[in-house]
């Protein structure tokens, strides 16, 4: 579940980037470093931002048969009003519960993705697709992930919630933008391996936000609410899953 963390962050992020050609061959010099990258339980992660496409790839450590996860999201594909089910279905085959304002913020896109796990030798184990939701205000970005069946695992270092009888799992985290050369600090390494911080690699310049992570499975559909820079607390992340959940 960490890695997905992590993906989402990075797309949420992506949103707020224009990248520049300096930027995306920062960014590309970094991926090619084999050992660039290191996050909790993660082994490697990269991304690449272009202009019209996102691709991610996350491995993580001793995870069943898939040991890996690798998702993208095209842009251009972007629904940029609010989709009706009949768009939902025909873009990923399920038409999750979403709202078009969650806590105050605005509903600016509805992004798809599709995404594959892999054994350790590469191979293909499961694919699967998502439908991420993604609220606006002022500069804080708000997103509503969903995917089709139950992807909720690892939970031991999260707290358990009740939202209207269905469980949830909900943590915070500092998460770290850093440039892909960044190399981490003795203090940031101990606080990666406590679980108090994850460091995303491939912006132009450092900076720090408090993420809130909220994730539940209802109704055939696991949905998780990520707030990174927006201030929100452990309620307010409930009763936005209450909203949610509550949408129909």
């Amino acid at each position: 579940m960490k890695e997905d963390i992590i993906k989402e962050a990075l797309r949420a992020k992506a949103l707020q980037i224009n990248p520049t050609d300096s930027i995306k061959e920062r960014i590309c010099k970094g991926i090619e470093k084999k050992e660039a990258v290191k996050m909790i339980n993660i082994k490697k992660t990269a991304v690449c931002i272009c202009a019209a496409a996102l691709a991610l790839t996350t491995v993580a450590l001793g995870a069943g048969k898939a040991v890996s996860s690798s998702a993208h999201s095209d842009r251009r594909e972007a629904i940029t009003h609010i989709p009706t089910e009949k768009e939902l279905m025909d873009s990923v085959g399920y038409a999750p519960k979403f709202t078009e304002e969650l806590g105050g913020y605005k509903f600016i896109s509805a992004q798809p993705t599709q995404g594959q796990d892999e054994d350790k030798d590469g191979n293909v184990v499961s694919e699967y697709k998502e439908m991420n939701f993604f609220y606006k205000q002022d500069d804080g970005i708000l997103s509503l992930g969903t995917r089709n069946g139950e992807n909720i695992n690892d939970t031991q270092q999260y707290e358990t919630v009740n939202v209207d009888g269905v469980k949830a799992y909900y943590t915070s985290f500092t998460y770290m933008s850093v440039p892909p050369d960044y190399k981490p600090t003795a203090e940031e390494k101990a606080a990666e391996e406590a679980g108090e911080l994850q460091i995303g690699y491939g912006s132009d310049k450092i900076s720090k936000e408090t993420t809130n992570f909220i994730i539940w499975y209802d109704d055939g559909i696991t949905y998780h609410i990520m707030d990174m820079g927006c201030g929100f607390t452990k309620e307010d992340m409930t009763k936005m899953a209450h909203e949610v959940i509550n949408s129909r």
